[in-house]
């Protein structure tokens, strides 16, 4: 063999070298990329978990008429689940049975605003209005399009 075979043949070493250190960097990258996602899909998964209990120990609270419980609860959660809808309708329902309709109309419009498809901030919001339109003339007049 001369030497310019040794050499052809020692840079395809040294390439099939590189190849095999770099195929395992990926494969430890890939690794460690799997690994940090699981990790944040349980922390993640923990998380709603612990949001799910905190909702219904709120609509425990609400049912049971501890109202002041209730709302040291959401505000607890909020500040740790900031602009979550199901929060924000849970507070518009603790404000409207202390009789606080004014803020319980800009919770439920908050729900809205941050969670479009929560049904139930629609129909909450809906029942202070038409409750509204049949005491005040001037609810009635915007609920109805009409002076």
């Amino acid at each position: 063999m001369d030497g310019a075979e040794r050499a052809m043949r020692k840079r395809g070493a040294g390439r099939d070298r590189a190849r095999a250190a770099l195929a395992a960097l990926r494969h430890a990258s890939a690794q460690v990329i799997g690994d940090a996602s699981v990790a944040c899909l349980c922390r993640f998964r923990a998380g709603l978990r612990h949001l799910q209990r905190t909702i219904l120990s709120i609509q425990e609270q609400i049912e049971t008429g501890n109202l002041d419980r209730a709302h040291a609860l959401i505000a607890t959660a909020a500040s740790k689940y900031p602009n979550n809808g199901g929060l924000e309708n849970l507070l518009g329902v603790v404000q409207i049975q202390q009789g606080h309709a004014a803020e319980a109309i800009k919770a439920f419009s908050a729900a809205i605003a941050h969670n479009p498809r929560l049904v139930g901030a629609y129909l909450n919001l809906s029942r202070i209005r038409m409750q509204s339109a049949a005491t005040d003339q001037s609810a009635r007049a915007e609920l109805c399009g009409s002076v």
